[in-house]
């Protein structure tokens, strides 16, 4: 049991600590691997300023898929077809997916993300077509959605559909806040 960021106790499975070899490899390809707790290996990776092409990159970083529990890719060139990589990443509970190219067709593969409790999909092309596609029994608690497909009045419905998941969308009052994520650029 760790206590997250939100100071709710998870139990994740214990894992090995990622080798600094590893570690410094994948930082010089350009992700940021940060430690989520003193307390266990597991880790938030972003990946910003990546220096090799996007597959690479993503395959590099399965060599430490079981550590990697919250992944942002925001501004990736991440599509339907690409997002396919991220299927073996079962320990995530984050996924930043916005400012990318995916559709409702990405969707169906979050439901293999059976720890996921947070999802931002905002400037993409996901509706909420692509929103029923999601396990309405899943743990997602949050989804950001802002400047996407979905219209206010089909709200009511997703949220009827999935009561345990809070949608952000830009018909909420936060309509200036696209996403909850700080960019920083090399």
């Amino acid at each position: 049991k760790v206590k997250s960021s939100t100071n709710i106790e998870v139990i994740r499975e214990q894992v090995s600590a990622i080798s600094s070899e590893t570690k410094d490899k994948l930082e010089q390809s350009g992700w940021v691997i940060s430690p989520l707790s003193s307390k266990d290996n597991h880790v938030r990776v972003v990946g910003f300023n990546l220096q090799v092409p996007l597959n690479k990159a993503l395959e590099d970083l399965e060599q430490i898929k079981s550590n990697i529990v919250e992944l942002k890719l925001s501004f990736k060139e991440i599509s339907d077809s690409t997002i396919l990589v991220l299927k073996e990443f079962k320990q995530l509970e984050k996924l930043w997916l916005d400012h990318t190219r995916i559709t409702d067709q990405s969707l169906k593969l979050i439901n293999e993300f059976k720890k996921l409790s947070y999802l931002n999909l905002s400037y993409t092309g996901v509706t909420a077509k692509g929103l029923e596609l999601l396990n309405p029994t899943s743990v997602i608690k949050k989804i950001y959605a802002y400047n996407t497909g979905i219209q206010k009045n089909e709200l009511p419905s997703i949220s009827k559909r999935m009561p345990q998941t809070s949608f952000f969308t830009a018909s909420d009052s936060m309509e200036i806040v696209p996403s909850d994520t700080l960019f920083v650029r090399k």
